[in-house]
């Protein structure tokens, strides 16, 4: 080999991550050709609007003194769904109840002490042992902790094994919780159905989910709508007017799920077209933060852009934010964009899950659009340009996150979960 195609060949290996981060506008672009010319394999949740409650949210419930909850969880890391698990099992610990916690996916469970708050025993399956003992061990456990209730929140191992944990613990009453249907292959939502006959109640964050579920023959009984907007109480009823820049957020994990190279682009473009009096605010982490923190550096350098680092403390990270902007491929219904909105932020996001149902239609672009880079630049900083369009914006985002709120994280639809 020649010594200058060696130097070429070093140079692309050396920055192999970064050049494949700068390449995937186009691999993706290349893999939306695909999905619109196969439709049947791309899944999408039908639109709907946020429907008025069928039940009585300030009623009483009754105790769960005698529950005594499994909740298997994907991993002991504070996403929406393992949220959502934690104030489960603090919701049965302060009425009485008991509740145990297993992570079936390795990882550093960074938030296990959180669960060690709550639940009586807290155990990282993956340290203990594999997937061909999963089924043994799980078997013991619901026996010896006399398991009355087992909610299954994104834990592949633990649907695998509920024809078998059925048949073994009939009277056991299994839950699982649906948050997000993964447009190229269903995801957990696809799962959960599939094994929907092991399951007495399936608990959806929207009514979009709960259409979908419908429309896949799962009955209406076996459904159970909770949003999660309670987790967000409303701070401020109208948008927050801010002085100086317009300044924008993205908050969450640097993962390819976030479609990082897309907000890159989006950034870049609105550089181009209003390079003052505008700033964007990035918290997270996650293995594609240095690529993304590479593709603008330029823009860093300027102060257009600044990064930082994972604060779970959002009454931090939202203090001086003025639009929050979600770019994700998959989404169930954001918790981000619930904790926005109750600061009185307005929020725009690509128009994946239910996003659509509480940001509204002037809230959400499709993602597979092909102009969905510059309508999110354009929208951003028409945004930037007009209070009287981002208070307008936020003010139907919170008209929606009040409705939700009517059904949302209340003692009387947890309680029907894991009453006995």
């Amino acid at each position: 080999m020649k010594p200058i195609i060696k130097k070429i060949k070093a140079k692309v290996l050396e920055k192999k991550d970064s050049l494949r981060f700068e390449l995937a506008p186009l691999f993706l672009r290349r893999y939306q050709d695909h999905l619109n010319s196969s439709p049947k394999y791309f899944r999408r949740l039908p639109a709907a609007s946020i429907p008025t409650p069928s039940f009585n949210s300030k009623g009483n419930i009754t105790t769960l003194a005698k529950s005594r909850v499994l909740h298997l969880v994907h991993w002991f890391e504070l996403g929406g769904a393992e949220k959502f698990a934690l104030e489960c099992a603090d919701f049965v610990k302060k009425n009485g109840g008991v509740s145990f916690a297993i992570s079936t996916v390795p990882s550093k469970n960074k938030d296990k002490p959180a669960f060690e708050e709550t639940c009586s025993e807290v155990i990282e399956f993956d340290k203990i042992g594999g997937k061909p003992e999963f089924l043994s061990f799980l078997f013991e456990f619901l026996r010896s902790r006399e398991i009355t209730t087992l909610h299954i929140h994104h834990s592949s191992l633990g649907y695998y094994h509920l024809p078998l944990i059925r048949a073994i613990f009939p009277e056991l009453k299994i839950v699982d919780s649906a948050h997000v249907l993964e447009h190229f292959t269903g995801g957990y939502i696809e799962t959960s159905i599939y094994y929907s006959k092991y399951i007495d109640t399936h608990h959806v964050i929207s009514n979009s989910l709960r259409e979908y579920y419908l429309k896949e023959n799962v009955a209406p009984d076996n459904l159970q709508l909770l949003y999660l907007s309670g987790t967000s109480q409303p701070l401020s009823s109208k948008a927050t007017k801010r002085s100086g820049s317009f300044k924008v957020a993205f908050y969450g994990r640097f993962e390819w799920q976030k479609q990082l190279h897309v907000t890159s682009a989006i950034i870049k473009q609105c550089h181009k077209n209003k390079s003052e009096g505008i700033e964007f605010h990035l918290t997270g982490q996650g293995s594609m933060e240095q690529p993304f923190k590479d593709s603008l550096k330029g823009l860093i350098k300027q102060g257009y852009v600044t990064f930082y680092e994972r604060n779970d403390n959002k009454d931090e990270v939202f203090s001086d934010i003025d639009l929050l902007l979600i770019n994700s491929v998959n989404e169930g219904l954001t918790l981000t964009a619930f904790e926005a909105i109750s600061r009185g932020i307005p929020v725009l996001s690509t128009d994946v899950g239910a996003q659509r149902e509480l940001l509204t239609t002037e809230g959400v672009v499709d993602f597979l659009d092909r102009n969905l880079i510059s309508k999110m630049s354009k929208k951003i900083l028409s945004l930037s340009d007009s209070s009287l369009e981002t208070e307008k914006l936020h003010s139907a985002q919170l008209e929606n996150f009040l409705k939700m709120q009517e059904q949302s994280f209340c003692e009387t639809t947890l309680g029907q979960l894991y009453d006995q």
